[in-house]
């Protein structure tokens, strides 16, 4: 079954404002770029096995299941793109820097 993937307007945000702040910290659009397309297409694989992906740390907060995919351009992962499965869709509802303090139920 392949999953609809959607992304909450806070989470197409994050995912923007973070490429720009790599853009800006690296001096170069052309990693921000790659780093951005390399996070979209790491999304893309939720359309084919979403619960394959560990459920998020800040679960137990909230009444639906919350998973998250981890994404990094060099050799560790970086960011979580947290989100939850409602029918045929999985919806993104934030990227977050693992470094970021976890979720809460004010944040969505």
């Amino acid at each position: 079954m392949k999953y609809r993937l959607l992304l909450t307007a806070e989470a197409s945000r994050q995912l923007l404002e973070t490429a720009r702040c790599n853009a800006e910290q690296s001096g170069s659009i052309d990693v921000a770029v790659r780093w951005y397309d390399g996070f979209v297409e790491c999304l893309e694989s939720l359309r084919d096995n979403p619960q394959d992906c560990a459920l998020a740390r800040e679960n137990d907060l909230f009444p639906d299941d919350l998973r998250e995919l981890h994404y990094g351009s060099g050799n560790r992962p970086t960011h979580r793109a947290i989100f939850h499965v409602v029918g045929e869709d999985v919806e993104v509802v934030c990227i977050r820097h693992h470094a970021q303090q976890d979720l809460t139920l004010g944040d969505l």
